[in-house]
């Protein structure tokens, strides 16, 4: 199979490129060159897991010589991939208009930058092990892990979405927890109500949306790429001290309810106009104004493990 196949298909490995490309991917067509490049960025030389230390740049770069053998009989293309100082980038380079590439602005639904992409419905409709396939795929380009992201002492995995997409956190969460049962302990939005609360003098940032996950939660989607899986195996088993994490919930009765001081970011050109100048206590809060459906009633007696304030 040297391209993609059509509209209503999708396979194991469709669903882990089209993962990718939602997660950090960008097409590029200007007329005589057609290029799709998936960044795997990182912050340091150095993961570190509990008790092994790993060359990222060197691990991302087999990584992406094992997704490569994995992808290229999908598509009719020119592989290269070269390291940056902050990213590895896998690029898939098409010489002509060719069904390949047709296929792939098909199954993106026209969405040509991970800035603005969002899950594509067909994945919402798809069996669970596509949708896990999918999921996958955004984790090994925009997921990542170390014993430095506990909460409490337990230990989380990130997916980081670019600051100018605020759908995709929402949807993302709903594929993980509505189609997976894979508990979100919270989304960190770039707001200033949860990234800088209560500094009304501290300015806005821009920075990711985080959507944080417990390891040991994480463990039935996992990585694709194996030093990523290396450690969220091994801080999932110190997890294991744990209780079984709780989904999220918007409720705000599920929460530790706390006023925040107003903010003048909140008027920032960095947030959606649709909630731009809104003042927010909390980040199910920003869930619900972003599309989240998750509600759900709940004992007034019970208050779910959910304490926020290491993340705002």
């Amino acid at each position: 199979m040297r391209s993609l196949p059509g509209e209503n298909y999708l396979d194991h490995d469709v669903a882990y490129l089209l993962g990718m490309i939602v997660g950090r991917g960008t097409l590029t067509d200007n007329g005589s060159e057609r290029r799709l490049v998936i960044d795997f960025p990182y912050r340091a030389l150095k993961a570190h897991g509990l008790n092994e230390t790993f060359d990222q740049p060197a691990q991302l770069q087999l990584a992406v010589y094992k997704i490569r053998s994995r992808v290229e009989q999908l598509v009719e293309a020119d592989f290269e991939s070269h390291n940056t100082t902050r990213t590895c980038q896998f690029v898939m380079q098409f010489r002509r208009n060719n069904i390949s590439w047709r296929n792939l602005m098909l199954i993106t639904e026209g969405n040509t930058s991970y800035r603005t992409s969002v899950v594509p419905k067909r994945i919402f409709e798809a069996p669970a092990d596509i949708q896990r396939e999918f999921v996958r795929g955004m984790a090994d380009v925009c997921g990542f892990i170390r014993p430095a992201n506990a909460f409490y002492g337990r230990h989380r995995v990130y997916v980081e979405i670019p600051m100018q997409n605020w759908r995709l956190p929402v949807e993302l969460c709903r594929l993980l927890q509505v189609c997976l049962g894979v508990p979100v302990q919270c989304i960190q939005w770039n707001h200033p109500n949860t990234r800088v609360p209560n500094q009304p003098r501290k300015k806005l940032a821009p920075r990711e949306h985080q959507v944080k996950i417990f390891a040991e939660a994480f463990l039935k989607v996992g990585f694709y790429v194996d030093y990523k899986q290396r450690i969220l195996e091994q801080l999932a088993e110190a997890n294991s001290q744990f209780p079984p994490p709780h989904p999220c919930n918007p409720n705000p009765k599920a929460h530790q309810q706390r006023e925040k001081l107003a903010h003048p970011g909140e008027k920032s050109s960095l947030i959606p106009e649709s909630i731009r100048g809104m003042h927010f206590n909390g980040y199910y809060e920003i869930c619900t104004e972003m599309g989240c459906r998750q509600f759900r009633p709940i004992d007034p007696s019970h208050r779910e493990s959910i304490a926020e304030h290491d993340d705002e």
